[in-house]
């Protein structure tokens, strides 16, 4: 009866983390489990050639109008041209 009390302690803590980890302030996912972003990292394109777009280095998907850092690794995005 104790053993099973134990596993079911054990394994009751072990969900909780993973869902706490794979779920950020932000509505991102920092892509452990695979999981999408579902934060808006990803604005429309610039209306003139002359704006400047920011991307992670690490996740080229990652794109903005506006320096920052990269929702998924937390990098310091890049000014691409």
């Amino acid at each position: 009866m104790l053993r099973k009390l134990f596993a079911t302690t054990i394994l009751t803590a072990l969900t909780i983390l993973f869902v706490a980890a794979c779920s950020q302030s932000d509505g991102s996912c920092c892509g452990h489990c695979g999981g999408k972003s579902t934060s808006k990292s990803n604005p429309s394109p610039p209306s003139s050639a002359v704006e400047a777009v920011y991307v992670c280095p690490m996740h080229s998907d990652v794109r903005q109008a506006s320096p920052g850092k990269c929702p998924k690794c937390g990098m310091e995005l890049e000014r691409q041209q």
